[in-house]
């Protein structure tokens, strides 16, 4: 864990997030973690935001962050599907 992940870890409020209580703050949390592209920690704290039904913000960001996974995870499997076929020998 990065020193930054861990200084901006804040359990407690994670804890009041789970029960539906100070949603802004941790939407503030999430987009945090997305402007410092820790996108998977990003998307599970805006889940507990957007669970609520009630901050349209979070649940936007929580999208743009899906897609940047989705598409991070695609151009992974693209890259070891490159990689194996370098390394078994194929060319192009």
């Amino acid at each position: 864990m990065t020193a930054d992940f861990l200084e901006t870890l804040d359990v407690e409020l994670i804890e009041e997030a789970i029960q539906g209580k100070k949603l802004e703050e941790a939407y503030a949390l999430g987009k945090h973690f997305y402007e410092q592209r820790c996108y998977h920690s990003a998307r599970k704290i805006l889940g507990l935001v957007t669970r609520s039904g009630r901050h349209a913000e979070a649940h936007q960001l929580s999208l743009v962050v899906r897609e940047i996974i989705q598409q991070d995870e695609e151009s992974d499997r693209l890259l070891d599907a490159i990689i194996r076929r370098i390394q078994s020998g194929e060319s192009k």
